[in-house]
């Protein structure tokens, strides 16, 4: 695609709320734009790289015979306390509650997706020992 077809909002000045310069880079060259604190959305260019990395990975899991799998961003918070997360994360981890029918639940939005995969994959293994 050509770039004059392409939304790329470049910035002439360097950010005054980025302080990281691979923040302040990012921006100014039209990759993100923030939405609010710490929520940013990726703008076609960003999406390009990302997409065109995936392929790359994508052919190496194939070269090996790996698989790909997509874990859910909210997770319930009994996997965070297992794996020890749910306090070390403290505030820095969103936290949701529900109660429902005198029961509480609880959620924590994932940052990252090792427990997940680790609870699917330990959950899913058959040992072959007797």
């Amino acid at each position: 695609m050509k770039q004059s077809k392409m939304l790329i909002p470049t910035l002439r000045e360097m950010p005054s709320d980025a302080q990281v310069i691979s923040h302040a880079l990012m921006l100014r060259a039209g990759y993100v734009r923030q939405v609010s604190a710490g929520v940013y959305s990726y703008l076609p260019l960003a999406n390009r790289v990302i997409e065109k990395a995936k392929k790359i990975m994508r052919q190496e899991f194939d070269k090996i015979g790996a698989v790909e799998m997509l874990a859910p961003a909210l997770l319930s918070a009994d996997l965070w306390r297992e794996s020890g997360r749910y306090e070390t994360y403290g505030e820095d981890l969103y936290k949701l509650k529900k109660t429902v029918r005198s029961q509480t639940l609880s959620w924590g939005l994932l940052t990252k997706k090792p427990s997940q995969l680790l609870s699917v994959i330990l959950s899913s293994l058959t040992s072959n020992c007797h």
